[in-house]
């Protein structure tokens, strides 16, 4: 356990070195205590994929530049007078944080060690050693983030790492609340409550819905991608509501091209992340060959490696399906890089769920098997899948306040991140060569946690929205304002 939160305290003080860079742990402290450990992990996983793309198949690698980076992050920090060393306290702050988390899930919860984990312990430790091999399945079965961990762990002497992704996870999750609840708030005091009472609702879920404490222990990626997912969002929405306070971009591309290397449809993800960031802002050429550059280059070597390797392990990630996915999370960049279609950016979310929908039963009248997927993944939902009560409460709310609630401004974003979600995970069941099955371990419904938190947040936003005291930005904040870039 000590050896785990020495390796986790590296990894948040490369997050920490990453946002000195844009000044953030002076801004906002308790932000970027929140958040050194998920970006940490986040700059190290980009760093292990750019080594490994390149053939340089040493797992320390990624160690290294991402303490570079951190090392580079506050010297520019401090030279650029946007931190002191005053500032530091920051991260004693975010080493106890992570350290409490991590002896607090050890001592709830234990590893769920199912067949999944214990391929994703081999996988990692593989890295690096004189057994690795590119064309193992397990690089494909297992993407690159949560078997990182483990080859991470290896040069800590580890026998496996346990507990560092869930916290991990746990952290984005807390972190995506903080942006959204300030970037829909109006005072202070409306943001500190916000945020106050989506801790309680969702703590309160977590504790008696078996699926989400689960993820506390079960050694796989679903927490990861719930966290990432969120918090990418998160980043999006607090990037067009607040544009004279936004978020750093690069650090936005940083956790939405973070999101590619978590699970194996990451890259469809992505994609949607890129529609609501370029819904809710509009980027110059510079800014969108930057994010792009991000979210896109280096995704893309790891899983071009992949099909060129033609690794395979199972029918979702073959080579032909890679470079399909690889194609679709670089169409947002190809099509906001057209002056014409910018002018429909801010209705591209709802064609997006349009098209997705379209394309979902197009399967349904082609494929009996779509079906019966379909099926299996709504009865675990809410009788077979060990979700409680959570689908039968979140999933009517999020229906009926859709249907019937006040509309939110980003409204069209928000229903893609959430029904594009959905809508996604119906489709990957229907291209399995098997449908989905009824059972807590079946992936479909695993892959359910993934929108859990944005299903929350989403319901308590619209809640706050009814009593006319929530989304209540000005119209100045909202508009798509070009950058200077652009004027």
């Amino acid at each position: 356990m000590i050896k785990e939160i020495i390796f986790a305290c590296v990894l948040s003080f490369g997050g920490f070195g990453g946002l000195s860079w844009g000044g953030l742990p002076r801004r906002s402290p308790v932000l970027a205590a929140v958040l050194s450990l998920p970006i940490g992990v986040a700059i190290y996983t980009f760093g292990s994929a750019l080594s490994y793309s390149l053939s340089v198949n040493r797992s320390e690698v990624g160690l290294y530049l991402m303490v570079g980076v951190s090392l580079l992050g506050l010297c520019m920090g401090l030279k650029n007078r946007r931190m002191s060393f005053l500032d530091f306290k920051v991260f004693i702050f975010s080493i106890c944080l992570v350290v409490a988390l991590m002896v607090l899930v050890k001592s709830v919860i234990a590893p769920i060690f199912t067949y999944d984990s214990y391929r994703i312990v081999v996988v990692g430790k593989a890295f690096g050693s004189s057994v690795f091999s590119f064309g193992s399945t397990g690089l494909a079965s297992f993407p690159l983030m949560i078997t990182n961990f483990q080859a991470g762990g290896d040069l800590f002497n580890l026998d496996y790492v346990a507990y560092l992704p869930a916290v991990t996870g746990l952290l984005a999750t807390v972190a995506a609340i903080m942006i959204i609840a300030e970037s829909v708030s109006t005072s202070r005091n409306q943001t500190l409550v916000s945020t106050l009472v989506a801790f309680i609702v969702m703590f309160s879920f977590w504790a008696l819905t078996y699926m989400l404490r689960s993820q506390l222990g079960y050694l796989n990626s679903h927490m990861l991608m719930a966290g990432y997912y969120t918090l990418g969002f998160a980043f999006c929405l607090g990037s067009g509501w607040k544009q004279e306070q936004n978020l750093d971009l690069n650090l936005c591309a940083l956790v939405i091209g973070s999101v590619a290397f978590i699970r194996l449809e990451g890259l469809l993800f992505v994609s949607l992340l890129l529609f609501a960031l370029m819904s809710c802002r509009t980027l110059s050429r510079r800014q969108l060959i930057q994010v792009s550059a991000i979210t896109l280059i280096v995704p893309g070597l790891w899983y071009a490696r992949l099909a060129v390797e033609g690794v395979s392990g199972t029918t979702i990630i073959t080579p032909r399906n890679t470079v399909i996915m690889l194609f679709v999370a670089a169409c947002p960049s190809v099509m906001n890089y057209w002056k014409v279609m910018r002018r429909i950016m801010q209705w591209i979310p709802y064609l997006v769920v349009i098209g997705l929908a379209t394309i979902f039963c197009a399967y349904l009248l082609a494929k009996d098997t779509a079906i019966e997927s379909s099926l299996k993944l709504i009865s675990n939902s809410v009788a077979t899948g060990y979700w409680g009560a959570f689908w039968w409460t979140f999933g009517p709310l999020v229906i009926l306040l859709t249907a019937l609630g006040p509309r939110l401004k980003r409204e069209g974003v928000w229903l893609e991140v959430l029904g594009g979600g959905f809508l996604l995970i119906l489709l990957l069941g229907v291209i399995r060569s098997s449908p989905y099955r009824i059972g807590w371990g079946d992936s479909g419904n695993r892959m359910l946690v993934h929108l859990a938190p944005l299903a929350v947040l989403y319901t308590l936003v619209k809640v706050r929205a009814c009593f006319g005291t929530f989304d209540e930005i000005p119209d100045e904040h909202l508009s798509m304002q070009p950058s200077e870039e652009m004027k």
